[in-house]
């Protein structure tokens, strides 16, 4: 399987970051669609750790999550940013409605 899809599923931000901390050694994703659930700052915090060391995965799909708690707890979306810095593996992580403001974030590697 090269792309885990969980969308729209509800899932709260205790269950997404044990989930992301679950994917830490699978070799086989390069992709994760994740839209639409009710992650937050630590599943966010999570994605960063994942990114740093699972070299596998390319793509990420946060869009629709309230990933700073409606602006309360920024620090996983600062983390997503420091591996984007990083020039790691990733090819793109993609990020909708962040603290209630709809904006999009996506991060191109070259």
């Amino acid at each position: 399987m090269r792309c885990l899809s969980i969308q729209r599923k509800k899932i709260g931000d205790d269950d997404g970051a044990d989930m992301i901390r679950s994917l830490v050694n699978n070799t086989t994703l390069e992709k994760l669609e994740l839209e639409g659930n009710n992650f937050g700052p630590k599943t966010a915090r999570e994605v960063a750790n994942l990114l740093r060391k699972n070299r596998f995965i390319k793509h990420i799909n946060l869009e629709s999550n309230n990933l700073t708690n409606s602006g309360k707890d920024t620090e996983g979306v600062i983390e997503l940013a420091r591996v984007k810095s990083m020039k790691m593996n990733v090819i793109s992580i993609r990020l909708w409605v962040l603290a209630g403001i709809e904006t999009e974030i996506s991060f191109i590697l070259t």
